[in-house]
């Protein structure tokens, strides 16, 4: 799989599991579907298909991993709000240490989204 802004891979591994591996290894950035229902961001985040953030185990505040979502306080403009991202929302997780090659879960993806990326039967 290919997208049009970025070279990826899809996977059907769990995004709990891929999320706490990258957590452990450093900061990781997340793109999400803020429509999905129960997230928690700011309002100008709110009812967007394409949401990029970053999270990390050593950020002043901590991340709490559940069995549905990410919860944490974020910096948002220098304000700090609460963050609740269910797992059904991200789409795409960047490796700590390759933001050339996002695991992507499909499954995931908006239907708004899906242009952006190129599927063939080789990934």
């Amino acid at each position: 799989m290919t997208s049009k802004f970025k070279q990826g891979r899809l996977t059907s591994e769990p995004v709990k599991e891929v999320l706490l591996d990258y957590l452990k290894e450093g900061k990781t950035t997340l793109v999400l579907n803020s429509n999905v229902p129960f997230t928690l961001l700011p309002a100008q985040l709110l009812k967007k298909d394409f949401v990029r953030i970053d999270l990390s185990l050593k950020f002043v505040n901590p991340t709490y991993i559940y069995e549905d979502c990410v919860v944490t306080t974020l910096s948002f403009n220098k304000t700090p709000y609460e963050v609740s991202i269910p797992y059904d929302a991200i789409y795409i997780i960047f490796h700590p240490n390759d933001d050339e090659h996002p695991l992507v879960f499909e499954d995931n993806i908006p239907a708004s989204q899906r242009d952006q990326f190129i599927f063939d039967d080789n990934n």
